[in-house]
């Protein structure tokens, strides 16, 4: 599954259909934050370990690699949509030593086996169905080398519950709904987010040590609003970032 703008789960063919117009209906991360937290964690690894293989797994269109794929021996660009992988190529035809791979998460070690240093997964595993996010996460684990590092962001269920907050003061029963295991609904999209504490449990189960989970702010235009500061109160949403290192056992 992929994530639309206002973060919504797609299936393959939806997310096909949106790599003419990535930029103009997803809310990508990596260049939407508003701060430094995500580069100064791809610093963190990069102080870990010299010349590390980073495997960017959801890549999109490659804005990541853009970005910091130069820093790396080299990286490997994953999404599940071969629409978006011929974006990211594009996009990416000037950063040296990078190869790309066609697959859902949960096949990619059986496409790349053990190879990451630096494992990169941006607002990717937010399924509704429990058992496969399980099944990602495990792959996470398995193509990371042991002391690799872990760069995970997802959806954040706290602050999903502050936006329900802003949009009934602006709008009186507009809010998406939110259920008891992190699912919120808008029309009929539903999407996983994580509490701060589901986020470290689901990474420690799949063979993570976790040393940080900062937020990562951006701006209300990715959730579709504009709320004044008053409605906002000068806060802005955020997703969780997870930085975590990988067990030996």
């Amino acid at each position: 599954m992929g994530t639309a703008a206002s973060g919504y789960t797609l299936t393959k063919a939806q997310w096909n259909r949106l790599a003419e117009r990535f930029n103009s209906s997803v809310c990508d991360i990596t260049s939407g934050e508003r701060g430094r937290v995500i580069h100064e964690l791809v610093e963190s690894a990069l102080d870990r370990r010299s010349r590390p293989v980073m495997v960017d797994v959801g890549c999109g269109v490659g804005t990541f690699i853009r970005r910091y794929g130069r820093r790396f021996e080299e990286s490997v660009g994953v999404d599940f949509a071969e629409r978006m992988l011929r974006g990211a190529r594009r996009r990416c035809a000037k950063v040296p030593r990078v190869r790309w791979v066609c697959s859902a998460v949960e096949d990619v070690p059986k496409k790349v086996g053990r190879i990451s240093d630096f494992t990169v997964c941006m607002n990717v595993l937010t399924s509704p169905s429990a058992a496969l996010r399980r099944r990602q996460w495990r792959a996470l684990g398995q193509i990371t080398h042991p002391g690799g590092c872990l760069l995970v962001v997802l959806p954040s269920f706290e602050s999903a519950a502050f936006v329900a907050e802003v949009e009934e003061r602006m709008n009186p029963g507009s809010s998406a709904q939110r259920e008891a295991d992190g699912t919120v609904h808008r029309g009929r999209a539903r999407q996983k987010h994580y509490t701060r504490a589901e986020l470290r449990e689901s990474a420690e189960r799949a063979g993570f040590r976790v040393l940080k989970t900062p937020k990562v702010h951006y701006g209300w235009v990715d959730e579709g609003l504009s709320p004044s500061r008053s409605h906002a109160r000068g806060r802005y949403p955020w997703d969780w970032a997870l930085f975590a290192v990988r067990r030996s056992k």
